[in-house]
């Protein structure tokens, strides 16, 4: 069978082709089945007993199972449970078959991982609408966690993590990226946009609320960088975005967001700052800065009518050095007085 390269999760082939696994010791009740349910066009796999089942499992999964809950030996229940443990098997939908009045046994399957239950005796259409029923469920379900991984993956490989904030509540939800930015596990990522707020850093934390503010208040989306503070204490530059977003059925807003790490753009352009304006060997201003620094000392000299001085200084003798003890030494030289 087929599965999906992300989720695992099956492909559902066309009707003609999808696979039936019914597990029942009764061999006339598995003979009814099987002869209504192929007459609707799927094939059946039979399987006397728990232990059989499993093994069929582990070489042909199939898209649908049809489980009788009383069996002797391994019952229904026991052999659901290590249905949904085989690889593949926590994607398949169990129907459960159960007496009619054996609701003790009806909560055992869905503890046991069951995905419905079909009480005897049972029409053989029903049925077949019953079974129909749930592939077209598992097909929603397994696109849903097929969409839901892309976009954990895409939001992974982007450094970018999703929030729903409810300003009525103060419930806030977010996805495991924006607690992994934060450098957190998701179970102790607060719950709260209260609590959200207090992990930005505090020079920070007025112009986040009150883009937020705006952001309610005038529908206003905001786009912004920021701050946030990390468990170890040191900070990470994150770009934030949000935007108001309404329920129509109930009259409520939320606040829906982003956050993107962007730290590694960051350094990467305090590096290239650094590289255009200051000397790679002393950390000294390079003659671009000093030029720029210069014209704005004339431009307030000449505004407000003072004068400006240059202090210039020079190392004496310093070809000298070079020539005598080498380039490394002269090196050293320099970037001894500039740390002085």
């Amino acid at each position: 069978m087929e599965k999906n390269e992300i989720t695992g999760s099956i492909l559902f082939p066309d009707e003609a082709k999808i696979v039936i696994l019914v597990v029942d010791d009764n061999p006339f009740e598995r003979r009814m089945v099987r002869d209504e349910l192929e007459s609707d066009g799927f094939r059946i796999e039979e399987a006397s007993d728990g232990p059989q089942a499993l093994e069929i499992c582990r070489t042909l999964l199939p898209h649908v199972i049809l489980l009788d809950v009383s069996m002797p030996g391994m019952s229904g229940v026991e052999t659901c449970a290590a249905l949904r443990n085989l690889p593949g098997g926590a994607q398949v939908p169990i129907l459960m078959v159960t007496g009619g009045d054996d609701t003790e046994s009806i909560r055992h399957s869905y503890e046991a991982g069951a995905s419905d239950f079909i009480s005897k005796p049972f029409h053989t259409l029903i049925l077949a609408h019953r079974i129909r029923y749930m592939l077209r469920a598992n097909r929603v379900f397994c696109a849903l966690a097929k969409n839901t991984a892309r976009l954990t993956q895409a939001q992974r490989i982007a450094r970018v993590g999703s929030w729903d904030w409810a300003p009525r509540t103060d419930a806030l939800e977010i996805t495991e990226q924006v607690a992994r930015i934060f450098g957190m596990q998701l179970e102790h990522f607060p719950k709260t946009h209260a609590g959200l707020l207090k992990l930005i850093h505090p020079e920070d934390q007025e112009l986040v609320q009150q883009s937020l503010h705006e952001c309610i208040t005038k529908e206003q989306p905001f786009s912004l960088e920021y701050r946030i503070m990390l468990p170890d204490g040191s900070h990470r530059f994150v770009h934030g975005q949000a935007a108001l977003a309404h329920d129509e059925s109930n009259h409520e807003h939320s606040v829906a967001g982003t956050i993107q790490d962007i730290m590694e753009r960051k350094q990467a352009e305090e590096k290239i700052h650094f590289l255009a304006y200051y000397d790679s060997l002393t950390g000294l201003a390079n003659r671009y800065l000093f030029k720029d620094r210069v014209n704005q000392a004339l431009a307030y000299a000449q505004r407000h009518q003072v004068i400006i001085a240059i202090l210039y200084m020079d190392l004496d003798r310093f070809k000298a050095v070079n020539d005598t003890l080498g380039h490394t030494v002269g090196d050293l030289l320099l970037q001894e007085v500039a740390e002085r």
